[in-house]
């Protein structure tokens, strides 16, 4: 890499000899001039060096004579430095000034956006606080615990009680908590110890309603053996499946391959019904849709492959539930009927 450095000057004012007392006469085509010289680095002035006399004449610049520059500098004559010879230097400090300017504006634009989001949240939360339905999925951290979550199964909601089951503790760092996969982890059958009634105001209490409270104390809540304070984080429901389509998907000698992914309860794919289109869905069935795992549909096509199909799928209680994929190649839409 060449680098490119040195030395230029600039004229800062342009005397008549007259002006400088040098002559009686004036001769237009004779101007002395007082010059900047600077260092500059890729042609860009980084500092001043010096101020130094010049004499133009017919548009020609020539070096003052000694003797005469002496005789100039004797008369004192005062010339500031312009601030733009230090403009490589003043560059560099505005680029950093711009830079910590716009991360400040990030930062707060972000801090705004989390904001939001937890007056959003917290709306959401008080809302399902208040109507509590079976199959609600409440998340709860102790306060002072980090070490894992705390997660309540609704299974009956009664006046201003709900009966819960008792819990399911799970690392934080897990992919399943807010998927339908929670369900699998909650006996089918428990025992009367993991039952019980909590009233309704007491989650209420849980709730942090202001934002970056670092002092929130939680609530009281008697969920094993002794009381402990908690945050109320969240609460997920779950009925049946919730499939998602994350865009995934391969076509590839006349067959198809479309992956989806269910974040909500395990469920048996038992009917893919071709409404039109050209493709033949090809997937053994019934194919389960486990929670919080991907599933694949294929099928065959000729040409470009474009399709309307339903797919029917049932839960282990034998409750139905129906979406619709439609589609050209890889790209289509997905929606539960």
């Amino acid at each position: 890499m060449r680098i490119i450095f040195g030395t230029r000057h600039f004229k800062l004012k342009s005397y008549t000899l007259k002006e400088l007392e040098l002559s009686d006469s004036e001769f237009h085509n004779i101007t002395i001039e007082r010059r900047q010289k600077y260092f500059h680095l890729y042609w860009i002035p980084f500092c001043p060096v010096e101020k130094m006399w010049a004499l133009r004449k017919n548009g020609e610049l020539y070096d003052l004579p000694a003797e005469y520059a002496a005789i100039l500098e004797a008369k004192g004559l005062q010339h500031k430095t312009p601030f733009y010879t230090f403009a490589l230097p003043l560059l560099v400090i505005a680029g950093f000034a711009f830079y910590g300017a716009k991360e400040k504006i990030r930062q707060y634009q972000s801090s705004q956006r989390v904001e939001q989001s937890f007056t959003e949240g917290l709306a959401s939360l008080n809302e399902k606080v208040a109507s509590p339905m079976p199959l609600d999925y409440y998340r709860l951290d102790a306060i002072g615990d980090y070490k894992s979550n705390t997660y309540l199964k609704v299974l009956a909601v009664q006046n201003d009680s709900i009966f819960a089951q008792l819990p399911y503790f799970e690392p934080r760092w897990s992919s399943s908590q807010t998927s339908g996969k929670l369900d699998t982890y909650f006996p089918q059958d428990p025992v009367p110890s993991q039952l019980k009634w909590f009233a309704i105001a007491d989650f209420k209490n849980c709730i942090q309603t202001e934002y970056k409270d670092n002092d929130f104390e939680g609530g009281s809540l008697l969920i094993d053996d002794k009381a402990k304070n908690y945050r109320l984080v969240n609460i997920y429901h779950f009925e049946g499946p919730d499939f998602k389509d994350k865009g995934e998907g391969s076509m590839a000698n006349d067959q198809i391959a479309i992956t989806l992914i269910n974040e909500g309860l395990t469920t048996t794919i038992t009917d893919i019904k071709p409404i039109k289109g050209n493709v033949e869905w090809t997937s053994e069935l019934p194919l389960t849709a486990s929670a919080d795992r991907k599933f694949t549909l294929k099928g065959s096509y000729k040409a470009v492959p474009t399709y309307k199909v339903q797919i029917t799928c049932k839960n282990a209680d034998n409750s139905t539930y129906r979406y619709e994929l439609t589609g050209s190649g890889v790209s289509r839409e997905l929606q539960q009927l």
